[in-house]
């Protein structure tokens, strides 16, 4: 039997699963806050980004394909009424390169944030940006003592079929998809490798009561997901390759499974706070 690699469809919509993506939520008792984003892209693939544009005669990857601030400053109206970027500005790590982005709202009620930074229809060689498709996350709040924060999980519609096969594709396009096991499985190690995609939740005061998954003092963790520990795991990484795992709700899924990926399961979480 064929291995299927089920999980390239959902991580191509986050550059081919070469980032490292963190998002931290911060909301005060006054239903403001902040959005920081961290995106990191991997050596290689900058590298690789470089030589295409030379080749294409376009510019470096060094500048505007990592880090591109007018890109980043228009998130701030697609993100909700009220929210302004803060500051803007690009990083190196060890990993690779990238930008980290701080982004102020007034009232949570307002705004929406995606479940991963790059999701929808950004281009390949523009990183960053948030689009009106892809999983998002939205919020309910209300002041008082305690306070209470809702944090909704939205469903995309528009994303159905991402997870497999164009409708309509011939006999020949599928197989050129496809193939050797051997072939695949290591294509999918190194698709995943250093691969990491969390989002938190941090409120300015002290949680009283939650119905969250993962908690840590003042901090909620709604997704943290390392794959080179899932790559280490035998039987967590064959799990992944032959069965349907495409979406992040089927990551979430096969997460009750394997614990060492934090995902909350929940389509609602609730936290109170004073």
């Amino acid at each position: 039997m064929k291995t299927r690699m089920i999980l390239l469809p959902i991580m191509g919509l986050i550059l081919s699963g070469c980032l490292q993506t963190e998002t931290k939520i911060k909301v005060e008792k006054d239903g403001s806050g902040t959005v920081e984003q961290r995106v990191i892209m991997r050596k290689d693939i900058v590298e690789m980004m470089q030589g295409m544009q030379a080749a294409m005669g376009g510019a470096s990857a060094s500048g505007s394909a990592v880090f591109n601030e007018v890109k980043l400053k228009e998130d701030a109206s697609r993100m909700g009424p009220g929210v302004r970027m803060l500051e803007a500005r690009p990083i190196t790590t060890e990993a690779g390169s990238g930008y980290v982005v701080r982004y102020g709202f007034t009232d949570i009620n307002r705004i929406k944030v995606p479940e991963t930074p790059l999701l929808g229809d950004t281009p390949a060689n523009q990183p960053g940006g948030i689009s009106a498709e892809g999983s998002i996350i939205t919020f309910k709040f209300r002041k008082g003592n305690p306070a209470v924060l809702e944090v909704l999980f939205r469903k995309d519609e528009g994303q159905k079929g991402t997870g497999g096969e164009r409708e309509g594709a011939t006999e020949e396009e599928k197989g050129e998809k496809e193939g050797s096991p051997e072939q695949d499985i290591a294509m999918m190690k190194e698709f995943l490798r250093d691969m990491k995609l969390s989002i938190r939740v941090e409120v300015g005061g002290t949680i009283t009561s939650t119905n969250a998954d993962y908690r840590s003092g003042s901090v909620i963790t709604l997704m943290d997901v390392d794959f080179n520990a899932l790559l280490q795991n035998k039987e967590a990484f064959e799990k992944l390759i032959t069965d349907k795992v495409g979406t992040l709700d089927e990551l979430k899924e096969f997460s009750r499974t394997y614990r060492g990926l934090q995902m909350e399961t929940k389509e609602q979480v609730q936290i109170k706070f004073r």
